[in-house]
């Protein structure tokens, strides 16, 4: 025995390395694994400003109070597109598969995007 000892033929036995167990569910945003980069960006997150909520003007089927009778039309016409209060004339619809589409969504879209991405954001020191 304590030839093979010698010679290297015998060996202790390896001790056993536990498996290492990962907890799948755990929460992803913990804090323990976070770099210092992402923490600082973290921190420093503004979030965008929310899209207003629409008007019941805005809806497919407004009340009678919000759709324009013929004097309100004309005025509406005759006011330049910046000082409009409503950028649409309400019109109602008897169900909303009847609702054409709506020929201005890119644009406001796009406007909205780079709104977003051009409008500098400031942080405001508590």
């Amino acid at each position: 025995m304590v030839h093979a000892i010698k010679m290297g033929w015998a060996r202790k036995p390896k001790p056993k390395e536990e498996k290492k167990l990962y907890d799948l569910w755990a929460a992803e945003d913990s804090m323990d694994h976070k770099t210092k980069s992402e923490l600082a960006r973290m921190r420093m997150h503004m979030p965008a400003p929310k899209m207003p909520l629409p008007s019941h003007a805005e809806s497919y089927n407004p009340p009678e109070e919000y759709l324009f009778d013929e004097e309100e039309k004309k005025k509406w016409d005759e006011t330049e597109p910046e000082d409009r209060r409503l950028q649409f004339v309400p019109q109602k619809y008897d169900a909303l598969r009847k609702v054409p589409q709506y020929d201005k969504f890119l644009t406001e879209r796009f406007e909205r995007c780079l709104d977003l991405y051009l409008a500098p954001r400031k942080i405001k020191m508590k």
